[in-house]
């Protein structure tokens, strides 16, 4: 079968491809998106075929960010919720459809289970939205209060998805030089200086300027020492 690819990306404002075949629809569609360059909705018939075409848009298409709304894995009034995995899909497709520029080509792929269930106002996926750029500020106070008001819990140890954890790291202000019995960490043979202090950060995640950084043990740095001080 030979199919007319510049067909299906030209300007008209409706046009009907039936009897494609799996895959080719899926480069049709890719092709069409990227000249139609907003956001393109494919409606399949259920969870597997939805999962084939995304992984089929992904292969014609890697430029194209390719989102995905599904359905509810539960039943309308059912007394089990959804799962705080797929609530967070749901979530995150929203938002981005909501803050979407209109400056290049989505494709949003759901199933016809999907796009039947209600979905929550624009304003509360709006007012439930946080976005954090890199070299912005963000208090942790500010931070919490988001977490708990959209449904996160708070645990010791993360372990599910809606979990958070929150750890301060210790500061340990040591000797720099060992000597005797004064918890110093550097002898002499590897370069320890009684004129400075060696500060111990606790091992943890952070990040720094968009960068992830975790270390799995105490990290030291050398300080110099106060030249004077005052016991008053």
């Amino acid at each position: 079968m030979r199919i007319q690819l510049n067909r299906y990306a030209g300007n008209e404002p409706s046009i009907l491809a039936a009897g494609l075949p799996e895959g080719a629809d899926a480069l049709i569609f890719t092709k069409a998106a990227r000249k139609f360059n907003n956001i393109s909705m494919f409606i399949a018939r259920d969870d597997r075929r939805a999962d084939t075409f995304l992984s089929a848009c992904q292969f014609y298409a890697p430029d194209i960010e390719v989102i995905m709304l599904p359905a509810w894995d539960c039943l309308p009034y059912d007394r089990v919720s959804p799962s705080r995995d797929l609530a967070a899909k749901r979530a995150s497709t929203l938002s981005k459809i909501l803050s979407y520029n209109n400056d290049k080509p989505l494709i949003l792929i759901s199933t016809i289970s999907a796009v039947t269930q209600k979905l929550i106002p624009q304003s509360i996926v709006s007012a439930s939205s946080l976005t954090i750029n890199t070299g912005s500020e963000l208090k942790r106070e500010n931070l919490q209060r988001y977490l708990v008001e959209n449904g996160y819990i708070r645990e010791t140890i993360v372990r599910d998805a809606g979990d958070y954890a929150v750890r301060d790291f210790e500061l340990e202000v040591r000797e720099h030089l060992k000597n005797g019995n004064n918890r110093g960490i550097f002898t002499s043979a590897n370069d320890g200086l009684e004129t400075k202090l060696a500060l111990g950060l606790s091992p943890g995640k952070a990040y720094v300027k968009g960068y992830e950084i975790e270390t799995l043990t105490t990290t030291y740095v050398d300080a110099d020492k106060a030249r004077d001080f005052d016991t008053e």
